[in-house]
């Protein structure tokens, strides 16, 4: 597990984390992942014996994505040197993660010139994380938020909050070849109302996406579900 821990003097952050070995009945000793303040917002993900940490680091308007990796389940020294894998960003955060086999993915956002929104940008390896291709931008002049990210096989999905219309809606997009390409972006939701924090589950070959709506007056939980392309 990982998580953001601030000092009581209520000094910069920093991302923690800790690890158990017998399904939760006792931990080992906690470790400072990120080993430099200004970090927050963890996001974790284990494949196997492998453990995939990304974070944002810094402090507003200059924070970059950070990715950390161990192919040891996450035992004390085997984490790696963190990498930047958002280094040409002035103001990144909000990383997402996922892998399936060899694969893995980090989505994050980068504002837009208000720095009230974010565009959304994506990066693979194919690697285990050693290294990675050059980054995607997936959305361009939008007002998205609340990202979340999900690969199965071959595919990757990702959802998130968009106002570009005027009011929030759920968009989603997916690649069918393992994040190189992405198919063309769909709004989910398709409504008048507010609709928000959207969440996605991957089930043997199902899709399932959920949020928050108050398009009939109070907010509800929608659904919708597809089938995955094998």
């Amino acid at each position: 597990m990982t998580w953001d821990n601030q000092p009581t003097d209520g000094s910069a952050t920093d991302i923690f984390f800790r690890r158990s070995i017998n399904s939760g009945q006792s931990f080992g000793d906690i470790f400072d992942l990120s080993g430099n303040p200004g970090s927050s917002g963890a996001d974790i993900v284990a494949i196997g014996p492998n453990v995939y940490v990304a974070w944002s680091q810094g402090f507003f308007p200059n924070t970059h994505v950070f990715f950390r990796r161990s192919l040891s389940e996450g035992q004390t020294g085997t984490f790696e040197d963190p990498q930047d894998i958002s280094p040409a960003a002035n103001t990144a955060g909000g990383a997402k993660l996922a892998a399936v086999g060899l694969n893995v993915y980090v989505s994050w956002g980068e504002p837009l010139p208000h720095f009230l929104d974010s565009d959304i940008f994506f990066r693979r390896s194919l690697n285990q994380g050693a290294t990675f291709e050059l980054p995607q931008k997936l959305t361009s002049s939008s007002g998205s938020t609340g990202r979340r990210i999900a690969a199965s096989g071959g595919n990757v999905y990702l959802v998130w909050n968009d106002n570009a219309l005027g009011n929030y809606e759920v968009y989603f997009i997916n690649s069918l070849d393992s994040g190189q390409t992405f198919q063309s972006i769909v709004n989910l939701s398709d409504n008048l109302g507010i609709s928000t924090n959207p969440r996605m589950v991957v089930n043997g070959s199902n899709l399932h996406i959920f949020w928050q709506d108050n398009t009939p007056g109070n907010f509800d939980i929608f659904y919708r579900h597809g089938k995955l392309t094998m």
